[in-house]
């Protein structure tokens, strides 16, 4: 049915073509969109971003940027830092823009990517054509579950006609906030940027990928990496990414490695595939995850991944992409870092792990979804204003 419909797509984070420094799930959603626009028409709203133009084309999608800008951060982050104002303002920017858009084009079907803003702007009020939600991952594992909080994100899920989660677990907190139909969709990485890199470094380095946050275990890391330099000669480790967790995490593991780390902040696309092929195993250990886009960027690039348990990723590294251990564990995670630096893992064999989560792959699961919502009658549940 493609090109033979329109569709709208909102969504908080539109990299722009070269990437993204605050985001890798935004990087890698560029790349689905870009993958829906070979085979679809229609329009895309996202926020302003710095240096990237508010007029945009890709293929049969075009792109509009609407005010005001973006957060530099993540949404979480900003909030966080008590950036409530300019959260606001941005949501209610992509709400207006969102149902000014449905007012005045004909659209057949609309897809939003996160559930706040962009699923409460496409559901706020009931939309008059199907809605398809993608949460990929904070905005049901961080925010879904409050009891109090909680509450405008379980409407979306209880108005969108389907909802996307990329894991089991996200499944799981979507049926139970209250979507009507939930279908599991995959995160991917993006092959032009995460291409396998062969050899892997002699020397014991660790990489880090992602929010530094609590959230995402760095803490727990920092304990793991000092139980580990006196007994691992050479040790050195290097970040990507930034977070209101980053000073504490970088004064433990730099007083850990004295001369020996690195912390790069945010860096685009490019710079993390570079980081990861110099380091010989990668390590993500979240306390809570979906499917994790740096997990699977780090497997792509052909390095071993020690992760903790938790998250859809988990059950492509125990096929031979790395180590799991305990959420929290400092040891186990110690002890896990220790053996990959000394394997022997084939870069090529971790790679073929996930070379199905590619862009084309994911986008042709959210068009045959397109396929199926228009092909039948709507079924419309009651749901409460």
């Amino acid at each position: 049915m493609g090109g033979h419909r329109r569709i709208l797509i909102v969504t908080t984070n539109l990299a722009g073509p070269g990437g993204d420094e605050t985001s890798a799930a935004g990087n890698m959603y560029r790349a689905v969109i870009e993958e829906i626009g070979r085979r679809e028409s229609g329009l895309v709203l996202a926020p302003r971003a710095a240096d990237l133009p508010d007029l945009e084309r890709i293929d049969g999608l075009h792109v509009l940027r609407v005010r005001p800008r973006r957060p530099a951060e993540s949404l979480e982050d900003a909030l966080r830092r008590g950036r409530v104002i300019r959260v606001g303002g941005m949501a209610w920017g992509l709400w207006r823009a969102t149902r000014r858009a449905m007012a005045e084009e004909r659209f057949d079907l609309a897809h939003a990517f996160w559930t706040f803003p962009a699923g409460w702007a496409c559901t706020h009020p009931r939309a008059e054509i199907p809605v398809i939600l993608t949460a990929p991952g904070t905005d049901l594992h961080g925010w879904s579950g409050k009891r109090i909080a909680g509450a405008p994100f379980r409407s979306v899920l209880q108005r969108a006609d389907v909802v996307t989660p990329c894991g089991s677990d996200g499944v799981e907190q979507a049926e139970a906030g209250g979507a009507r139909s939930v279908v599991q969709v995959p995160v991917a990485f993006d092959p032009r940027v995460f291409r396998l890199a062969g050899r892997v470094p002699d020397r014991p380095v660790v990489a880090f990928v992602g929010r530094m946050t609590r959230a995402k275990g760095v803490h727990v890391l920092g304990e793991a990496l000092a139980r580990l330099a006196p007994t691992v000669p050479g040790l050195s480790f290097v970040a990507c990414g930034d977070g209101p967790d980053r000073e504490a995490f970088e004064q433990a593991v730099r007083a850990a490695l004295p001369g020996r780390s690195m912390f790069l902040g945010a860096v685009p696309p490019e710079r993390v595939a570079e980081t990861l092929a110099g380091a010989r195993v990668a390590v993500l250990p979240s306390f809570g995850e979906g499917m994790s886009v740096a997990a699977i960027e780090a497997m792509a690039t052909g390095r071993a991944l020690v992760t903790t348990d938790t998250g859809e990723h988990v059950d492509v590294v125990r096929r031979g992409g790395g180590s799991v251990v305990p959420v929290g564990d400092a040891d186990a995670l110690a002890s896990a870092i220790r053996a990959e630096l000394a394997s022997t893992r084939d870069p090529s064999a971790i790679r073929r792990l996930v070379e199905p989560y590619t862009p084309a792959t994911v986008a042709g699961r959210f068009t045959d979804l397109y396929d199926e919502l228009l092909s039948e009658p709507r079924a419309r549940a009651s749901v409460a204003a």
